[in-house]
């Protein structure tokens, strides 16, 4: 038997967890690897481990109703996952039109989700010492804030957990269902 008590301490012990800042310091001589990208002509990197895979020839389903940034859903080893375009979301380009001819995805992951980046050349990984991410740019926007850890060698350095946080967050609005599951049982004769 599940003790409620005991389910939301340990759900508001994780929430502090979660919610504490990102801690920077990392042994000195640490290395990153990242894989390089670009998408709208802005340039990216991620952290490899997070990367589940990348494909071509990506041909999306459109989601009606869904900001520009949602470019629609792929399948991906059986799951459906979000196509998004990067440098729409975190707001770098103005429209759909820098879409066109982008046929490569990168698939990452948290322990939540998946989602597939759109975009439009890849770069080759590389090592990175952990000491040469730096912080963001000021003014920044909230949204890059949530999605980044920092800048490195002229990318945006995406945190995957971030990022996918703030696509989903940005979506819980437009996937809120106010109304009321249907009842799809059968209708007993009377």
């Amino acid at each position: 038997m599940v003790d409620a008590d005991r389910t939301a301490e340990a759900l508001a012990a994780r929430a502090r967890l979660l919610a504490r800042p990102q801690e920077t310091a990392e042994p000195e001589g640490a290395t990153i690897q990242m894989l390089g990208f670009e998408a709208g002509g802005d340039r990216f990197a991620l952290p490899v481990e997070s990367i589940v895979t990348v494909m071509s020839a990506v041909q999306s389903t459109p989601v009606p109703g869904m900001p520009p940034w949602l470019v629609g859903a792929v399948g991906v080893r059986g799951r459906v996952v979000a196509v998004v375009s990067p440098d729409q979301f975190l707001g770098t380009r103005p429209g759909p039109d820098e879409l066109v001819g982008r046929s490569t995805a990168v698939v990452l992951a948290d322990e939540a989700a998946e989602v597939a980046l759109l975009i439009d050349r890849l770069d080759l990984v590389e090592s990175i010492a952990s000491s040469a991410l730096l912080p963001l740019p000021a003014g920044s926007s909230e949204v890059v804030g949530h999605a980044a850890r920092g800048t490195v060698g002229g990318r945006l350095f995406l945190d995957p957990g971030g990022l996918i946080a703030a696509i989903r967050s940005a979506l819980q609005p437009m996937t809120d269902d106010p109304s009321p599951v249907p009842d799809h049982r059968p209708i007993a004769p009377k």
